[in-house]
């Protein structure tokens, strides 16, 4: 999913962040073709946030990935004009306008875990 660049910037960012990574934030797998479908099942099911960065369109499959295997997906939704899950009213579906808000995000449920709790 990297050959997107603001996939690949997304995930630089997230590198780059020591307080993240000390928390053990971001997990990623190999290729889905070499056999990754097994480990992105295993990740998937180990993971509380999953990224649901938009590809071809802002709905992804990514964003039903990540509830299926019960994690809290996060969006980047830059307008509420193009959030494509505004149809289902208020949802608690996390969104950011900038991938640079993540971490705050991210620290804000990592400090109230009863909220987290909520989403899950």
């Amino acid at each position: 999913w990297l050959s997107d660049s603001s996939r690949t910037k997304l995930v630089e960012m997230l590198k780059a962040d020591e307080k993240l990574m000390s928390m053990g934030v971001l997990g990623t797998t190999q290729s889905w073709a070499t056999g990754g479908g097994l480990e992105y099942a295993r990740t998937m099911l180990d993971t509380a946030f999953a990224l649901s960065p938009k590809g071809q369109s802002y709905d992804t499959f990514r964003t039903w990935e990540a509830l299926s295997f019960g994690a809290i997906p996060v969006l980047q939704v830059q307008d509420k004009a193009n959030n494509p899950y505004r149809f289902f009213g208020k949802n608690p579906i996390p969104t950011v306008k900038d991938w640079a808000e993540l971490p705050a995000l991210l620290f804000h449920y990592y400090e109230h875990p009863e909220e987290m709790v909520k989403l899950q």
